[in-house]
């Protein structure tokens, strides 16, 4: 995606915003704290206000006290949902970003993906059916960064989707409340598991400072340690992490469950850059045939960002997995007609 260059100074200016048709306008959460955030979003989508009281004791959560009077009181006062997207870290900071490798293009200027990492591109479909709720969360470093970030969203051809803006910056705490607060709202909306995505695109170009690097970690231990609590297991693979600041693998986000470990194995992860550099990058026109039962289950629990959707049975995204497969660029015996890879024995794996 080429961004035209900004003036950030001279585009800030509220008249200039005009939405798409069909799409709500950009809600906005600037300079709040948690329970003043949670609450935001209940007005918005016209539940009771949260109530931080006992917030710490989980009961204060105005969803789950709601739920208690019953599901279908919820679902008449609720926003017509049925598709969340959650984009941690996806702020817009520069139009451009550098790669260290390969060395070849180390001194080449791409755009960024940011827009993509807010609002996806298979997300951003014109199916009637998709009513979408996007919530971004980030800490914006200034007001002026926060409202060209809205600007560009608002003009984004979104139909049927509303969009939260927030600035904040996650602590361990804040995080662990937003959380709670999501689950509650998929919840009581009875958002099915394939149609609910967080994804968390927090990391760093260069060495992270001590803070920085604190975050970086934080966040999705934070996350799935939530999903994995006993009475949030529903959800527990719907945690999605960004590959980062990658040349071959920069639009591309992994199930952080399933391949959290998978990602850290080495020649995994180089077979994966160079599969992606066949047949998305360089557009060899051959068939790849892969033998390796962890690289196929990588390959299945990989999205694009920058991916149109596809309608792949009610999910939000298809995996590069199935997208190979269709388009007839991968092949292997190891997986049958429905993509399933064989039971294999994890010692043998790799």
């Amino acid at each position: 995606m080429t961004l035209a260059k900004l003036n950030i100074l001279s585009l800030i200016n509220t008249q200039y915003i005009k939405t798409q048709p069909n799409m709500s306008p950009i809600h906005s959460i600037y300079g709040l704290k948690i329970d003043e955030i949670l609450s935001s979003i209940d007005r918005y989508l016209s539940l009771t206000p949260f109530n931080i009281e006992n917030a710490e004791s989980n009961v204060a959560f105005s969803l789950a006290n709601r739920r208690e009077l019953g599901d279908l009181n919820v679902k008449r006062c609720i926003k017509d949902i049925n598709r969340v997207y959650v984009s941690i870290g996806g702020k817009l900071n520069d139009k451009y970003v550098y790669f260290q490798r390969p060395t070849h293009i180390s001194n080449t200027r791409f755009p960024v993906n940011s827009i993509e990492q807010m609002v996806p591109l298979f997300i951003r479909d014109n199916n009637p059916d998709n009513k979408t709720l996007t919530i971004i969360i980030d800490n914006f470093n200034s007001k002026p960064v926060y409202d060209l970030n809205c600007l560009l969203l608002n003009k984004l051809p979104c139909q049927n989707m509303d969009i939260i803006l927030i600035h904040h910056r996650f602590i361990e705490s804040s995080l662990t409340l937003f959380m709670q607060y999501i689950i509650q709202l998929c919840n009581v909306c009875s958002i099915k598991p394939e149609r609910f995505m967080i994804c968390n695109y927090v990391k760093h170009m260069n060495r992270p400072n001590f803070l920085e690097d604190h975050d970086e970690k934080m966040i999705p231990k934070t996350i799935q340690s939530i999903l994995d609590d006993d009475d949030n297991t529903k959800y527990e693979n719907c945690f999605y992490e960004w590959f980062g600041y990658n040349f071959y693998l920069y639009n591309l986000i992994y199930n952080y469950k399933n391949c959290m470990y998978l990602h850290r194995v080495p020649y995994l992860k180089q077979d994966l850059e160079n599969l992606i550099q066949k047949h998305c990058i360089d557009n060899k026109k051959y068939i790849s045939v892969i033998q390796s039962t962890g690289l196929l289950k990588f390959l299945g629990e990989i999205y694009d960002i920058t991916g149109p959707e596809t309608g792949d049975n009610g999910k939000m995204a298809t995996s590069i997995l199935k997208v190979l497969f269709d388009t007839n660029q991968i092949m292997s015996p190891l997986a049958d007609s429905s993509y399933n890879i064989q039971t294999y024995d994890d010692s043998n794996a790799f």
